[in-house]
């Protein structure tokens, strides 16, 4: 941490925890994990990327008809390349903003709101790969207006002055995955052929213990990949790859067998597997395998090997 510029002011708390220190270049608090620092992650306020927490910031409310969909986001004040006229591109409309002196003004504003939003139960509606950036800030149209949604913005614009007057410096940002509604989670899963087998763990990039449908093998998606890469069973896809792979090596795999004197009497399942067939020569049954009538074996009720001689 000191090696990334931040002086701890409090114990070690653990590598994924929010540790309090302050920044060595700007002297404000901050909270950091060392995780996050180990990546290259450091003071929010002295990053060159994301919001500048320094500089002034709207918080807005949008809407998009189409998809039925509302959200609260925060953005740099001017820049053709800023996010909200990134969102009105993408066909979402304005419904209302309101300027902030600094972003970390505007990031409890937001932060504020989706919390209250938690609490009535209204979970990220849209997805990743509908929205990637921002989609953990959507709701249903049907569920609360814009409105709604500004009304929450501008009470909690009225706290925020009180958030900043401590020594402890601004609130730290939740995480978004408490957004997410256990219910709904379990019903994303179950969509995706997953039954759960205990609790949504609280994280949407946590193992999820769960019961395929399809195969009932038991493994750990986690549901952002099942959410925003449709990850499916991975015994499933193996089988299916498998199946592939087979079908491609079949018919070289027959040309082999009767070749040396076997006919198959059953599909190919794979080079090492006991494959039924005929003798050619003498009739019998038996379950030679691929890999070893490519190596020399015989028909090991008589012995020999090779297709029928036609010339007598």
């Amino acid at each position: 941490m000191t090696a990334a510029g931040l002086a701890p002011l409090v114990p070690y708390p653990g590598s994924d925890k929010p540790w309090r220190c302050r920044c060595m270049k700007c002297g404000r608090e901050v909270t950091a994990r060392l995780t996050g620092v180990r990546t290259g992650k450091g003071c929010r306020y002295c990053a060159t990327h994301g919001i500048d927490l320094t500089a002034p910031t709207m918080v807005y409310v949008i809407s998009h008809q189409r998809w039925g969909a509302v959200k609260v986001g925060i953005g740099a004040c001017t820049g053709y390349n800023s996010r909200l006229l990134q969102h009105e591109r993408a066909g979402w409309t304005l419904a209302d903003s309101r300027k902030f002196q600094t972003g970390a003004a505007a990031l409890d504003v937001e932060q504020a709101v989706l919390a209250r939003l938690r609490q009535r139960g209204l979970a990220p509606y849209l997805t990743a790969e509908t929205m990637p950036n921002g989609w953990t800030e959507t709701c249903d149209a049907t569920r609360i207006t814009t409105n709604e949604l500004w009304e929450m913005v501008n009470e909690e614009a009225c706290n925020t002055g009180a958030a900043y007057a401590g020594s402890d410096g601004p609130r730290r940002r939740p995480s978004a995955n408490g957004l997410i509604d256990p219910q709904v989670a379990a019903e994303q899963m179950r969509s995706a052929g997953f039954e759960p087998l205990v609790p949504y763990p609280g994280r949407t990039n946590a193992a999820w213990p769960s019961r395929c449908a399809v195969c009932g093998t038991e493994g750990r998606p986690r549901l952002n990949g099942v959410r925003n890469r449709a990850s499916g069973c991975r015994a499933c896809r193996n089988k299916a790859a498998r199946a592939i792979e087979v079908a491609a090596k079949s018919a070289a795999a027959v040309a082999v067998m009767r070749s040396a004197g076997f006919e198959p009497l059953e599909d190919y399942a794979g080079t090492k597997r006991p494959w039924r067939c005929r003798c050619a020569h003498c009739g019998e049954e038996s379950t030679p395998a691929h890999s070893n009538v490519r190596q020399g074996s015989s028909c090991r009720h008589c012995g020999i090997r090779g297709p029928i001689d036609q010339s007598h």
